[in-house]
Order: structure tokens, then C-alpha cells, then sequence
């Protein structure tokens, strides 16, 4: 892994180590109390979150576990239980460690928490390594609930800016070389 200092802390590395980088990071905030995962959908916080509570003891929280059903949905954040979410966070803070994962992670629990962001990167060209394909942050907002929240979300708040933490991952089906794993 390869610690890449621009102003924030950002841990370029494969997901297969990530969980242990994290609880390494995490050990030198011993109170951290809770630790968010953010990113866009798929990046892999409910995985990577679930193996850093495992390691540190923690009560793992998915905020997707939250979420209600509509044909028609709103926002993300809208969409969940946010009562419910928040006094379970509460309810597992008085017993110990918390790590929480979801998207808008910022608006899910504003009190204090330690961040951590996942970035999914192309590494196709491994010394330009692009991140999220499908997102430009110049792009129209999509039409469609709940990604048009989640990328306002990123627009409003730039979770990836503000991290105390950012994992760049890469690409399903590469590795940080750029290449296909055989």
C-alpha cells in the first residue's frame, strides 16, 4: 500500500488489505466512537465495514437496513427510517464502538464520527487512475431517486474532500496495476 499525502489522507490500495488498513488507522483514534463509511453505491462499505468491526470489536450498522421500499422512491435519505437508524446508533454508541455504513453517511449521523471514504478507481493507466466511471462532477444530475440525491450529495457536501480516511480502490476486476488479476 502506498500512502499518498495532498492535503488529506488517502490510502491507495487492494480491497483484500483494506479492512486491516483501516484498523490500523483507526487505532491511533482509540475514542473514535463512530466510524462512517461513505461512497457512492457498490464501492464496498457494507463489506469492508462489516471486516472493520470484526476487528475492532465494534457493532456493524448498514444504513441500507433502514431503508423502506417505494416504486416511485425519494431522496436517499429520505427513503430510510432516520428515527430508528439514529437511536440504534445511540443505543450501540453506549455499549462500545460503532462502524456505519451507507451513503450520505455525513446526513445519516452529523454528530462526531471518524470518516472513512471509498473510491472505485480505474487503474487502466495506473500513473492516471480515473475515478468512478459513470461520475463527473460537471454531469446534469441524473432524473432518477435515489442517485440523483446521492450525487447532490456529493456535490453539497464532498464527503471524498472532507475524509478523514479516503480508500482508493481499484475497478472490480483490477488491481492496482491496471491489470486483470488471474
Amino acid at each position: 500500500a502506498s500512502w499518498i499525502t495532498d492535503g488529506s489522507r488517502i490510502l491507495r490500495i487492494e480491497q483484500e488489505q483494506a479492512s486491516e488498513a483501516v484498523a490500523t488507522f483507526l487505532s491511533s483514534r482509540p475514542n473514535a466512537g463512530v466510524v462512517r463509511f461513505d461512497g457512492f453505491d457498490g464501492v464496498g462499505k457494507t463489506t469492508i465495514g462489516r471486516q472493520v468491526a470484526a476487528r475492532i470489536g465494534a457493532q456493524f450498522i448498514d444504513s441500507d437496513d433502514y431503508a423502506n421500499a417505494y416504486d416511485d422512491p425519494p431522496g436517499y435519505v429520505e427513503c430510510l427510517r432516520l428515527d430508528e437508524l439514529r437511536q440504534e446508533i445511540e443505543d450501540a454508541i453506549a455499549r462500545g464502538a460503532v462502524v456505519l455504513a451507507g451513503v450520505c453517511s455525513a446526513e445519516l449521523w452529523p454528530g462526531p464520527s471518524v470518516s472513512i471514504y471509498i473510491k472505485r478507481m480505474s487503474f487502466s493507466t495506473p500513473e492516471w487512475p480515473i475515478w468512478f466511471k459513470e461520475f463527473q462532477f460537471d454531469d446534469p444530475l441524473p432524473l432518477i431517486q435515489p442517485h440523483r440525491s446521492i450525487m447532490q450529495y456529493h456535490l453539497t457536501h464532498r464527503p471524498h474532500d472532507i475524509a478523514d480516511l479516503v480508500l482508493e480502490l481499484p475497478d472490480l476486476g483490477q488491481t492496482l496495476e491496471g491489470t486483470i488479476p488471474r
